[in-house]
């Protein structure tokens, strides 16, 4: 069990129909919880911890999300202790966006706070914990101050009482508009992010928002959880069965482990790597009437994601290093739910059997340029796919490309993806159609690559 307390019970799980990692969080059945973990579910946001499922049993449910990959922000600051500005920035600064997505779909907080954001072991600041204290009264301009409230937490480096002086005096102008008195003088949390960010460059640069990353990135070190659950398989199995779900089993220390890969040894002796890094991207498609017919296009089910989430190990290189990369892929599909529209499938990157991995200049989250292709050996996983409700389909894969780093490559940094190029390419019905017509969506990050 990972923690408890007024707003339920949260314990971690393995889905035992596609293997994916999750969280559950069990707490009385809800009508507003309800809908709004369906609301929250459609958001594909980095910024925000992501709603896989609502399942009810009677006067119980279960909230089911994507796993907490990281470091609550308390853990992180009691670990630092006080964060640079540029640091303290990108934590507001994500937790802005995550709360503007939400509320921009009819959802707000009603309790946000340090404990709510999650710091990734890329540096990216996930909110979760939606909607589960029952505040009618609370609204989008409460949680814009309460996210200017856990900033001032992040300069502390503790909970305390807010004061103005704690600011750089470069920020007080910003974060006074935070904590206005008057709800309706509080800027929207997408107008204060795009705010926030005028004032940063101004204050410390274009690159700010890189080094409050690489601030954050050097606390989040992969390591892994001591807690466990303290209770049996059945508990999970028993509650998502019985509201006609998939099942769960628990995943804890006695879940089997991975089997490690033989690393490939260099011909000579090199230095060894270290460290890992993650990243996240996430495609969309939703096709115009002329490919689906206009009925299903008009639906918010026309739209279908695939979700890549790609681990880097080691993350930090010499030439001669054997890297692997982990690659787990999601993808959700309603085009079946009514009005059934034409079929038509969707290709992200060159659409050729894998066999390598690309490596891009850093300088944007998601490139177009051209890259870099370094051969890799592939062991694909056999997808495994799980039904939705009402309906629709969820389909998983994970996989692992090694390779080894080539003698040539020139020291840096370097963003690095599994598909090339990492957006939506073609789109295919009867016969291939303009590509604008998928109404394509991209968004994420890489994992970055360090050649010493």
């Amino acid at each position: 069990m990972l923690s408890e307390g007024a707003s339920g019970r949260v314990v971690q799980a393995v889905r035992d129909d596609t293997g994916e990692r999750v969280e559950i969080r069990y707490l009385a059945a809800d009508e507003r919880i309800r809908a709004e973990s369906a609301l929250l579910g459609e958001l594909l946001v980095p910024q925000l911890v992501r709603v896989l499922e609502y399942v009810e049993d009677g006067r119980d449910a279960a909230v089911v999300t994507e796993p907490a990959d990281g470091l609550a922000l308390p853990a992180v600051l009691a670990e630092t202790g006080p964060l640079a500005p540029e640091a303290a920035l990108h934590v507001l600064k994500d937790s802005l966006l995550g709360l503007a997505a939400a509320h921009g779909a009819g959802v707000v907080h009603r309790d946000f706070r340090a404990a709510e954001v999650l710091v990734g072991e890329d540096g990216v600041c996930r909110v979760g914990g939606f909607g589960l204290v029952a505040d009618e009264g609370a609204d989008a301009a409460a949680d814009v101050l309460a996210a200017t409230v856990v900033f001032f937490e992040c300069l502390a480096g503790r909970d305390t009482p807010v004061s103005l002086t704690a600011a750089p005096e470069v920020l007080r102008p910003l974060v006074v508009r935070g904590l206005a008195e008057n709800p309706l003088a509080r800027p929207a949390a997408g107008r204060f992010a795009e705010l926030l960010d005028d004032v940063a460059g101004q204050a410390y640069g274009d690159d700010w928002e890189q080094r409050g990353v690489a601030g954050l990135v050097a606390v989040t070190k992969p390591r892994r959880s001591l807690r466990k659950p303290l209770l049996a398989a059945g508990g999970v199995a028993v509650l998502v069965a019985a509201a006609g779900v998939v099942a769960f089993v628990w995943s804890g220390d006695d879940a089997a482990p991975e089997p490690e890969r033989p690393a490939v040894q260099a011909a000579v002796p090199v230095a060894p790597g270290g460290g890992t890094s993650t990243g996240r991207m996430v495609f969309t498609v939703a096709p115009t009437a002329k490919v689906v017919g206009a009925a299903k296009a008009a639906q918010a089910n026309n739209r279908r994601t695939m979700e890549v989430r790609l681990t880097v190990t080691p993350a930090k290189v010499h030439p001669g290093n054997t890297v692997t990369v982990r690659m787990t892929d999601r993808r959700t599909d309603r085009s079946g739910c009514p009005p059934v529209g034409k079929r038509v499938q969707w290709v992200v990157g060159d659409g050729l059997p894998p066999a390598a991995v690309w490596l891009y200049p850093p300088s944007t989250p998601l490139p177009m340029a051209a890259g870099r292709k370094i051969g890799a050996t592939v062991q694909a996983g056999e997808p495994k796919t799980a039904p939705l409700r009402p309906c629709g389909h969820v389909t998983v894969r994970t996989s692992s490309y090694t390779f080894k780093v080539p003698e040539g490559l020139a020291r840096g940094t370097y963003g690095l993806s599994t598909l090339h190029p990492p957006r939506v390419t073609r789109l295919r019905g009867a016969k291939d159609v303009p590509v604008a017509q998928a109404r394509a969506t991209r968004q994420g990050r890489l994992p970055m690559l360090t050649v010493q």
